[in-house]
């Protein structure tokens, strides 16, 4: 059994994971770690929406407490500050990190586990899971671009859809209950759209939309193609490019949020009219989007069954 722990177990994916692991069976979870104001309850208490095995421990993410356990792997389900501070610690010691924030996604020597389209072996020590978004954009549009469909000089135009849970479950005037309704944030400036066009290799306008909903994720992408194309022939396209993929399932109505709500899947469907194509992909942002691509990740890196811990 490798030995694990998991950073950030009381957050949202966090916990998601931290549950997954414990049902692994070639993972142990040794110990979840979280903010020392996030310990003084049990997990249970702290994160009552999933049912931990009795025996979880949580203890502080404090340097000598984390110095007092032995594992071999890392998850770590924390902010972009505080996986910067905790990687570099782990892999000088010979750990195995797997990291959710976003500190490590443009570092050009940490593999990006985008697990829909990863055949190749894993293979180091640091590896940077992919954002929520760019996830779900990733599954909407590569079928488009790896076969060289899109028209080139033109941006392609995402609208990105979610729930508060994805920023977290530190308190937050913007997140609270009172205050949600649909917003458009972070326009023309989210650290998404660079993640984005960097792994399309293509301009990407992206607008992320706050909307009241717990959890769940929707990318709408308006593509302008190179050349007309029928909707037999896009709906081939992606069915023949996610043949093999247990996590993705081609859908021929546009998703919804709550449609992939608590499953670790994608849903991805494409429509086209002449030479305009409008793709939606919808995943959970805390599964697909961050939980379980990471464990996905891991299964892939130590030679496990791709889907063991997850379905």
């Amino acid at each position: 059994m490798i030995q694990c722990v998991v950073f950030g177990a009381t957050g949202y994916a966090g916990s998601e994971l931290l549950v997954r692991l414990q049902k692994h069976s070639q993972f142990q979870v040794v110990v979840g770690f979280a903010s020392p104001t996030h310990v003084s309850s049990t997990i249970q208490e702290r994160v009552q929406h999933i049912h931990f095995p009795e025996n979880t421990r949580v203890e502080p993410a404090l340097d000598t407490t984390v110095a007092a356990y032995e594992f071999d792997v890392a998850f770590l389900a924390l902010s972009h500050e505080h996986s910067a501070y905790w990687a570099p610690k782990l892999t000088e010691q010979g750990k195995v990190v797997f990291d959710l924030s976003g500190a490590f996604r443009f570092a050009n020597q940490v593999p990006y586990t985008y697990m829909a389209d990863l055949h190749e072996p894993l293979s180091g020590n640091l590896f940077a899971n992919p954002g929520c978004y760019p996830t779900a954009a990733l599954i909407a549009l590569k079928p488009l671009i790896k076969n060289g469909l899109v028209q080139k000089q033109t941006p392609i135009f995402i609208t990105g859809m979610s729930g508060v849970s994805g920023a977290g479950r530190g308190a937050n005037a913007k997140t609270s209950f009172c205050e949600v309704s649909i917003q458009p944030y972070g326009v023309l400036e989210h650290r998404h759209q660079p993640e984005i066009s960097r792994h399309l290799e293509h301009e990407v306008i992206f607008t992320p939309v706050l909307i009241a909903v717990p959890r769940g994720l929707v990318v709408v992408c308006q593509v302008q193609l190179a050349n007309p194309m029928s909707q037999a022939q896009i709906a081939t396209l992606y069915q023949d490019s996610y043949k093999s993929a247990d996590l993705v399932r081609v859908v021929y109505e546009p998703p919804a949020a709550h449609h992939a709500a608590n499953i670790p899947m994608g849903l991805v469907c494409a429509q086209v009219k002449d030479n305009i194509a409008i793709v939606t992909c919808a995943i959970d942002n805390l599964l697909m989007g961050a939980a379980t691509q990471a464990l996905q990740a891991a299964n892939h890196r130590f030679g496990f069954p791709s889907l063991e811990g997850i379905k």
